[in-house]
């Protein structure tokens, strides 16, 4: 409040000068003079803030002190009835990890059941398939040659691809 009132009169105060300097009868003193009250007003305000500042500061620090004394208290008063408290929720998180591991539990053996499941049907599809092949030996045959021609594709596409690192290798 103090500030904003001296603050006020030396806005007066530069007006006045502004007009007498406008009349052209403004001394070098009175110019030094309202210089000094400007950089006396600027020092007060800064001081001002740094005070305001440190008293926040102090009042932040007493209230974090004093929450911590009473949960101090409060901690000291409450005793055993905390620690049951805590083992209680202790209790309830052990409660609630088993419950967790167990579903995890249930979630593998059902798909340890699926596989097993899709492997017996692999293996009867397989079987079905070895015996259509020994009735039908023309079948079989097919087979062998499309096995052998896959073999032979697989061998070029393997040899192409080398060649073709080679010469990268070559070139670069």
């Amino acid at each position: 409040h103090l500030l904003t009132k001296l603050s006020s009169l030396n806005d007066e105060l530069a007006e006045s000068v502004s007009i007498m300097n406008q009349n052209g009868s403004v001394s070098s003193a009175v110019l030094h003079t309202l210089e000094r009250h400007n950089g006396i007003l600027a020092d007060y305000k800064q001081e001002f803030q740094k005070t305001k500042g440190k008293i926040h500061v102090e009042q932040e620090r007493a209230d974090l002190l004093g929450s911590v004394r009473r949960d101090i208290a409060a901690h000291k008063s409450s005793g055993v009835d905390r620690q049951t408290e805590l083992m209680m929720g202790e209790h309830e998180r052990l409660l609630s990890s088993n419950r967790v591991a167990d579903d995890a539990l249930g979630v593998a053996v059902r798909a340890r059941e699926s596989l097993e499941a899709q492997r017996r049907r692999l293996m009867n599809i397989t079987g079905q398939v070895r015996n259509l092949l020994a009735r039908f030996p023309a079948i079989n045959g097919l087979v062998g040659r499309i096995n052998i021609r896959k073999r032979r594709d697989s061998i070029i596409m393997g040899t192409v691809i080398a060649v073709c690192i080679i010469l990268i290798f070559l070139f670069m």
